[in-house]
């Protein structure tokens, strides 16, 4: 679950792992990096009447959201990193803490996989950014557009382009 918490007034709460780090790096060893005894700042999260109270480490760090507003870029090709994948659409980290959904209408209508099958979390998948909602911090992607990578044409047919392969010439 994450980091058992106890404040100096005695009051007790959780630090959930997702809430550790906005680097996945740092969630992946983050008993490691907060040993029993670990002394530090935290951000409390608002609970409901009742309910666990939760703290945050990330929220205390410098919010990837505020980059991303300065450089956002549509014709930017950014390479993610798949983190979930369903009936819908895959939802793709392209930097620590920004994630977006790569909805199935986004997918060429060609590929008549079903996303679960198509895409496997740890997949590295290239998207561009389609919408950005900075408000509620959404992201709308989109398969990057083939043309864009090499600009190399298939024998097969005319103004068809394709990416290099490792296959070479069986592709």
């Amino acid at each position: 679950q994450g980091l058992s918490v106890a404040l100096d007034n005695g009051e007790r709460g959780v630090i959930r792992v997702r809430e550790i780090s906005w680097e996945s790096e740092e969630r992946v060893h983050w008993k490691t990096n907060y040993p029993i005894g670990w002394d530090g700042y935290a951000f409390s999260i608002p609970a409901q009447k009742g309910e666990v109270r939760e703290f945050s480490l990330r929220l205390t760090e410098k919010d990837p959201w505020d980059d991303l507003a300065k450089g956002f870029d549509k014709s930017h090709i950014y390479e993610g990193v798949v983190t979930g994948s369903f009936e819908y659409g895959a939802f793709i980290e392209i930097a620590p803490g920004l994630s977006g959904l790569l909805h199935k209408s986004k997918i060429p209508t060609w590929v008549q996989t079903p996303v679960p099958d198509l895409f496997w979390i740890g997949d590295n998948v290239l998207v561009v950014i389609h919408e950005l909602n900075f408000a509620d911090r959404l992201m709308d992607l989109s398969m990057a557009p083939v043309g864009n990578l090499t600009g190399e044409n298939l024998p097969i047919g005319e103004n068809q382009l394709t990416v290099k392969s490792e296959a070479g010439d069986r592709v």
